[in-house]
């Protein structure tokens, strides 16, 4: 039999008891080692009196501690102030009962305690501190039924900090055991600075290293354990049992635990808490059942933060779930986690994830979210196990985002998905990837999820790993209404070209071209380079970290120095935020058709983060007051809306990167109808293979009412719908009509790619506005547009339909093409356009419907004002203008050409190609 307790530094004769998992434990039959003084000046000091050496009790008089039998009266006055004065040797002390003061060790060491319990009792209230245990030995193969400790049996509301427990071993028959405190009596406990090493501890009941039983509100921080071993049954853990509260700045090394039931590297249960900052290397984790690397169970708003795991954990003999974090989670959020232990089931597992093995949601409804979180350890299941990267079973509400699984996954037939095994209800995974290989003996493996059979949105997502097995799936195996956004997998290394729900097969050389995910270019979460895929770009959610209230209310109070901290969906509708109230974003936030915000005239801060997902026909029904502020968010993957906001009256947007709107599934604008505001540097990219009428990659209708500003708008389009026959169509604004005189509307630094291609007896459509009908003058500058626009009639490179509309100091470069029988296309517009100053046009332009076709290099029925205007005439030859000025391809790349253009504030000169605006 092996020695399940090494390093004992004071055995000198053992013998060897047979225990849990066929080990021989070894308990302590020879005298302890001999005890060596802190230094011969202290020991000089010691005169041994009794009670104590000497003091009267007090904070600043301390009865001082020397010797065993002056450690043994402290019962005699348990509410005094005690302190050492040397190193002690307690192998003469009998145990203390109580204690409810303050116990200082000064930095000296308590040794060779053996019992068969507990140094002290009861440490109600009591505070230990600056304290060095070592050599304890606790054995106890008689008694049943009590807790026991090195230190403490019962430490209801005490306080610990600073101290070392090390050298130390236990074995207990039927006995709860925490290394410092045997069980929590009740109240609140704070354990600070506490270092555990060379351990080892079992017992036929539960085991921690640190704290048993129950906390209703503990804080632990600058927690280290090392070099120890722990067996247990049913459950074991390096930590407590039951934590509520806060665990902080963790660190786990060369810990083995045993559990004949269940285990963790710190915890059974963790409920409303906090543990953040933890890091386990070299962790041994072997269980009958369920086993977590730092939980087995997460539950009502926990919150795991900056924590990573590396090691091996091993269980499911006897069924239950595996997780690098936690076995099983509920209503949980992991910010920023990553595991690195392998996961290897005994045959009769349920499931095994990265992160968590299995995912529920409590009668709260919240749901778990993995934000940033990796795996890269290989998990592996000997039987028919669910497998994932991140998580393998989920009910409702599940959302993962910037996440990533690079860790080999195995399984014969169970569910197997690179990122999520197998769910029900709703599922959205946006903005992560799985590059490992996946494999499914005898099933069907997929890139990102194994089956789902409820609602499922993925969005800018893809998998390049390898896909092994009978029926290979691209990204989702098997699921119900599934909607996949501009999202991925390699077909050459997934074996398939098939992938439930959609998502797009391309090939390894493709997932290298920057081109194919034009979309993915947030510069807060993607880098696409176009030489390897996409990654995700780090973001530290740990140091600024705040904490999460799953409730209705959010945190904070409005105000500017304490805003409200949104982080559901349930917030966002629940607090008003009404003309100079503040809020902000510390969480991605998915929408499972949850209630939109009603107004928002604060000042709401996005921090970056996501809002996703379907919440009926806005996300914002309305900003009305022109002090109203919507910043710094990202909207991804939206489906089930008709915009994200549906009036914008007044107010400032600014800084937002949007892809992929999706109204009842199709694409719409970023606003529904606007009548006054300022909106500024955004980013959107937006595809689909439906358009419907009135559509503009922006704002939908802009009507008359107020001021409007557009400034450093940046849009992307790729929309292919041959069938539709949709009007009103443009690249950024669907319709524009402004009629009143004082409307003051002014757009600049405007810039649209991609292109727009509808079918016959479409109309009015244009890169940047499809539809003009004001009637007072509007204007747009040092802007650019290469979207090749193809539809019915009325359409233009920049304008479908172009009313009372000015044009200055821009270029469009799109080609133009009319498909309908006396179709009109014109290079700049379809028809009309009241002026256009040093502006030229680059691209090609075809009527091809015949019946009287117009076809123009600049405007195809219409006459223009201005100046210094020109076309490429190698290009633009299908029909002839007095417009404009056409210049041959030679022509257009010399300076000299464009007169009156501004080549010092404006324009870079032409250098191997046209003029470019700075």
């Amino acid at each position: 039999m092996r020695s399940c307790l090494p390093r004992a530094r004071n055995f000198l004769t053992a013998i060897a008891v047979p225990w849990l998992f066929g080990c021989a434990f070894v308990i302590r039959t020879g005298p302890p080692l001999p005890f060596v003084p802190a230094s011969e000046t202290v020991e000089t000091e010691c005169m041994s009196k009794l009670p104590y050496e000497s003091g009267t009790g007090t904070l600043s008089d301390p009865y001082l501690i020397c010797t065993a039998g002056q450690f043994s009266r402290i019962g005699d006055n348990p509410s005094a102030y005690f302190k050492l004065k040397a190193n002690v040797d307690l192998s003469a002390a009998t145990t203390v009962p109580t204690l409810t003061g303050d116990l200082d060790g000064a930095g000296y060491t308590m040794r060779n305690f053996s019992a068969d319990s507990c140094l002290i009792t009861s440490a109600t209230g009591a505070s230990i501190h600056d304290l060095v245990i070592e050599d304890f030995s606790v054995v106890n193969l008689g008694v049943s039924g009590l807790s026991a400790s090195f230190l403490i049996c019962d430490g209801a509301s005490v306080n610990l900090s600073d101290i070392t427990l090390r050298d130390s071993t236990a074995t207990l028959n039927n006995q709860f055991f925490g290394g410092l405190i045997g069980q929590f009596g009740g109240g609140a406990a704070v354990l600070t600075n506490i270092t555990i090493e060379d351990i080892s501890v079992a017992s036929s009941s539960a085991v921690y290293a640190l704290a048993g039983g129950t906390c209703s509100s503990c804080t632990v921080s600058n927690y280290q354990i090392r070099d120890t071993e722990l067996e247990g049954n049913p459950v074991t853990g390096g930590l407590s049992q039951f934590q509520s509260g806060d665990i902080q700045d963790v660190q786990i090394s060369d810990v083995s635990i045993n559990s004949f039931s269940v285990g963790a590297s710190l915890m059974n249960v963790a409920t409303e808490a906090l543990i953040k900052n933890v890091s386990a290397t070299g962790l041994t984790i072997t269980a009958l059942s369920s086993a977590g690397g730092v939980a087995v169970s997460s539950t009502q708003s926990t919150e795991f933060v900056g924590v990573t795991v590396d090691g091996s954990i091993s269980g499911g003999a006897s069924g239950g779930n595996l997780g690098g974090i936690v076995a099983e989670t509920v209503d949980t959020d992991f910010l920023e986690c990553t595991n690195n232990a392998s996961l290897t089931d005994g045959g009769i597992a349920t499931s095994l994830g990265g992160i968590a093995g299995a995912g529920f949601t409590s009668g709260n409804n919240y749901g778990s979210r993995f934000l940033s979180v990796v795996n890269s350890g290989t998990i592996t299941s000997t039987g028919n196990a669910t497998v994932a990267g991140i998580i393998g079973i989920t009910t409702p509400k599940t959302l993962i985002t910037r996440s990533v699984n690079s860790g080999a996954l195995s399984t014969d037939t169970g569910a197997i998905g690179g990122l999520m095994g197998d769910g029900t209800g709703d599922l959205a995974i946006v903005n992560s990837y799985n590059s490992g290989q996946v494999t499914a003996t005898n099933g069907s493996p997929a890139g990102l999820i194994g089956s789902q059979s409820g609602n499922t949105n993925v969005a800018h997502s893809f998998s390049t790993g390898v896909l092994a097995g009978a029926t290979p799936n691209g990204l989702i195996g098997a699921g119900g209404s599934a909607s996949v956004y501009a999202s991925y997998f390699d077909s050459t290394r997934a074996g398939t070209t098939t992938s439930v729900g959609g998502g797009r097969a391309i090939t390894t050389a493709e997932m290298q071209d920057a081109a194919i995910f034009f979309n993915y270019e947030d510069q807060q979460t993607w880098t696409v380079s176009g030489m390897a895929p996409p990654t995700l770009r780090p973001r530290d959610l740990v140091t600024n970290h705040t904490r999460c209230n799953r409730g209705m209310a959010p945190l904070g109070s409005g105000t500017l120095g304490d805003p409200y901290l949104f982080c559901s969906p349930s917030q966002l509708s629940a607090v008003a935020l009404t003309t100079g109230v503040y809020a902000k974003l510390n969480r991605d936030i998915y929408f499972f058709g949850d209630t939109p915000i009603s107004a928002m005239n604060g000042i709401f801060e996005g921090d970056h983060f996501l809002i996703s997902g379907s919440a009926g026909s806005a996300y914002i029904n309305q900003m009305s007051d022109p002090t109203a502020v919507l910043k710094n968010i990202h909207f991804a993957g939206l489906s089930n809306i008709d915009a994200v906001i549906s009036n914008f009256d007044a107010g400032v947007i600014e800084n937002i990167f949007v892809s992929n709107l999706f109204t009842r599934g199709l694409p719409t604008g970023f606003i529904n109808r606007m009548i006054g505001g300022q909106i500024s540097d955004v980013r959107e990219f937006i595809e689909g293979n439906t358009v419907m009428a009135g559509f503009g990659g922006l704002i939908s209708e802009v009507a008359s009412g107020a001021p409007i500003t557009l400034q450093n708008i940046s849009i992307n389009l790729d929309l292919n719908d041959g069938a539709s026959n949709a009007h009103n169509v443009g690249g950024m604004i669907g319709s524009f009509a402004r009629f009143t005189a004082t409307d003051d509307v002014s757009m600049e630094n405007i810039n649209t790619s991609g292109r727009i291609t509808l079918g016959g007896g479409s109309s009015k459509m244009g890169a940047w506005i499809g539809n003009v009908t004001a009637q007072i003058g509007a204007r747009i500058e040092k802007s650019t547009s290469t979207v090749d626009v193809t539809g019915g009639t009325e359409i233009g490179g920049a304008i479908g339909v172009g009313g009372a509309f000015e044009i200055y100091d821009s270029n469009i470069a799109g080609d133009v093409r009319a498909l309908d029988s006396g179709g009109a296309a014109g290079g700049i517009a379809g028809v009309n356009l009241i002026k256009l100053e040093r502006v030229f046009f680059t691209g090609a332009v075809q009527a091809t419907g015949g019946g009287g076709a117009i076809a123009d290099a600049i405007i195809a029925n219409s006459v223009v004002s201005g100046g210094d205007c020109f076309f490429d005439s190698d290009l633009s030859i299908a029909g002839t203008t007095t417009q404009c000025l056409g210049r041959t391809t030679a022509q257009m790349r010399v300076q000299g050409t464009f007169t009156n253009f501004d080549f010092t504030n404006i324009w870079n000169p032409p250098a191997a190609g046209y003029p470019t605006l700075r």
